[in-house]
């Protein structure tokens, strides 16, 4: 949080020196806004409403035959789309959707457009033709992006998150075979002690996971496994959806118990679950997912070892789910 901190401070003293008559008053308040975007996503700052402004200011001042035009449309859609996210405000999905389909003209043959449609797990798609085009602007914003081009990771991440989505639709292994790569090159852009590195490894965990229970190919599993971990390892006990993790982690050693049927991972599977429950209020939501994970992993090993306790305890945790 400290880092953020100063890295939103250093750019709102930019944003001080920089009036408006400044030629770089615009890309002031670009990185002042996604800085502060930055802390919303990651739960460190409350106020999106600023954030937007922001991204709002730097648009007025790139009209629509401003090079950058393009740009600070899709920055002010990734701040309506997190708004969205976290809020479930229909204004500012409606308000996204509109600005990403006046994107779509707005990109000739050799030029960049971010792939604003799987973006955050958002899908505006209304058929898989759509998704379709999408992954084709994606592909396109990849290959013109150069790998020193700041905004690279995002793009990446784009377009894995659309073929992961089209891959939910038809089923066809090469979309998820194709998104894993992207997800790799983005964490090498997120190395540790970047603040997105935590989630770039989920990302990739994920699509790992996704991929083994089509293929059943363990290297995946176990890949997703150590992703899982060191994603753990990485997120703070009070970060609000640590236990999304937890979960996504007891998922995944279950199926390796199932596979292997070593007891050390489906003892770790309970282990995570117990201490999913712990840090969750008695009426969060997601305690039922926590309860649920529990009867799979007690029924799991009932299968296994036949222990009548395990069976027991399998129906307690269903009953309180």
């Amino acid at each position: 949080v400290s880092h953020l901190n100063n890295v939103v401070e250093h750019f709102q003293l930019v944003l001080d020196q920089r009036p408006v008559s400044h030629p770089d008053h615009a890309t002031a308040l670009t990185n002042l806004a996604w800085a502060r975007l930055l802390g919303y996503i990651r739960n460190d700052l409350k106020d999106i409403d600023a954030t937007t402004s922001l991204f709002r200011d730097a648009l007025a001042l790139r009209p629509q035959h401003h090079l950058d035009h393009p740009l600070s449309l899709y920055n002010l859609t990734e701040a309506l789309t997190w708004h969205y996210i976290k809020k479930r405000t229909a204004a500012d999905i409606h308000e996204a959707a509109q600005h990403y389909h006046k994107l779509l003209p707005l990109c000739p043959e050799d030029t960049y457009l971010p792939n604003i449609a799987a973006g955050n797990g958002v899908n505006y798609h209304c058929s898989i033709d759509d998704l379709d085009t999408s992954i084709q602007l994606g592909r396109k914003a990849v290959s013109l992006c150069l790998e020193v081009h700041a905004d690279r990771d995002t793009y990446l991440n784009n377009l894995a998150s659309s073929l992961t989505s089209r891959f939910h639709h038809q089923g066809k292994p090469n979309d998820l075979n194709e998104a894993i790569p992207l997800h790799e090159e983005a964490l090498t852009l997120h190395p540790p002690r970047h603040p997105c590195h935590d989630t770039t490894l989920n990302n990739l965990a994920a699509a790992l996971d996704t991929r083994y229970r089509k293929s059943h190919v363990s290297e995946d599993l176990n890949e997703a496994i150590g992703l899982y971990r060191e994603s753990i390892r990485l997120r703070r006990l009070d970060l609000p959806q640590r236990h999304v993790t937890l979960h996504n982690l007891s998922s995944v050693l279950c199926s390796r118990f199932t596979q292997t049927q070593k007891n050390e991972d489906v003892e770790e599977d309970i282990t995570l679950c117990q201490q999913s429950l712990s840090a969750l209020s008695s009426l969060h939501q997601d305690r039922y997912f926590s309860y649920m994970r529990l009867q799979e992993a007690y029924l799991s090993r009932y299968r296994i070892l036949h222990d009548l306790a395990d069976l027991s305890l399998a129906v307690e945790n269903f009953r309180l789910a």
